[in-house]
């Protein structure tokens, strides 16, 4: 590269930016509310830290539920124009099974956690998001934004899918008397 080349590439910033939204609301009202945020409070705060910039377009990058928010982000015709890539974390693409076993026992709180903070926000998120099955039930019903997250019918935990699909829900239930009765899904269509 020639010195001007290097001199164009030396103004060259890349601000990173978080933006949050609400899990309990649907994904498409969260990618709206973060299409706005882009649009005016990043828009304003790239501007005023790079005025002689020329901004060019937005990269995002997600993690898990933030994935589906980015999914629906890059339809929003706000800011679909304005998005040159987006690199995804360990999106739930097919949803995420593990909602199914939240809502037979409740949020356990992150058990990966370690050290004092990760400790105790482990042990408080537990209460926040229902650390039983009927408490976490109740949230969790009235959450569009949680119930987008359950396994679509392209889901499967098989290898060779889909040449062949399994079944792979269980869904066990206690009688009042203490049995548990088993019933297989039928099809791998959750």
């Amino acid at each position: 590269l020639g010195l001007e080349k290097h001199e164009q590439l030396a103004d060259y910033a890349f601000p990173v930016f978080a933006c949050g939204y609400n899990w309990l609301q649907t994904n498409m009202k969260s990618a709206d509310q973060v299409a706005d945020r882009l649009n005016n409070e990043v828009m304003a705060q790239v501007k005023k830290e790079f005025p002689s910039a020329k901004f060019k377009k937005f990269i995002i990058v997600s993690h898990s539920m933030g994935g589906l928010v980015t999914r629906a982000l890059i339809q929003n015709e706000k800011v679909k124009d304005k998005i040159a890539g987006v690199v995804h974390g360990a999106m739930p693409a097919s949803g995420a099974p593990a909602v199914y076993q939240r809502l037979t026992v409740g949020w356990d709180g992150w058990k990966a956690s370690t050290g004092l903070f990760k400790s105790a926000a482990a042990w408080a998120t537990k209460f926040m998001f229902g650390n039983t099955s009927e408490r976490l039930t109740a949230t969790l019903a009235n959450a569009p934004g949680g119930l987008e997250l359950l396994p679509f019918s392209n889901y499967s935990n098989t290898v060779d899918f889909p040449k062949n699909p399994k079944a792979w829900l269980d869904i066990k239930a206690k009688t009042p008397s203490g049995e548990i009765n088993t019933k297989k899904q039928k099809s791998n269509d959750p």
